[in-house]
């Protein structure tokens, strides 16, 4: 867990540092104009960023900096379960959320995406993947 903790402030470190080169140079990353709309009569503001790339890289690394993080949280609620004597299950994840809502969304993501993955499999096999999925 701690590895995670290290890497998540690895990534907190790098998206401060990419933020603040992004900000530095507004001229090169943004561009704002304006004009008047004759048909509307209104002025129209519109901002363009210049360097999508590095938008998408600063997305990039918050998501790996979010996820690292929901994984010490889940560790976190995993251990406490077995500290309190309980048995982990598929309530103990971060967000923890109500069983009904849980069961929703896999009945959900399991229709959909097993309905597609068994159409390319043998009737005879489908009993074997039905063990990894809760």
């Amino acid at each position: 867990m701690n590895l995670k903790v290290e890497r998540a402030e690895m990534h907190l470190k790098a998206l401060r540092k990419g933020v603040a080169k992004y900000r530095s140079a507004p001229e090169k990353t943004q561009r704002i104009s304006s004009y008047d709309d004759s048909e509307s009569g209104m002025c129209v503001v519109k901002c363009e960023s210049l360097n999508d790339e590095a938008l998408l890289r600063l997305g990039l690394i918050a998501g790996d900096f979010v996820c690292n993080l929901r994984s010490c949280l889940d560790h976190i609620i995993c251990k406490l379960v077995v500290i309190a004597g309980h048995k982990i299950s598929g309530d103990h994840c971060f967000p923890v959320v109500g069983q009904d809502l849980v069961d929703t969304q896999r009945r959900i993501v399991r229709s959909t995406y097993l309905r597609e993955m068994y159409a390319f499999i043998s009737k005879e096999v489908v009993p074997q993947f039905d063990r990894f999925f809760p």
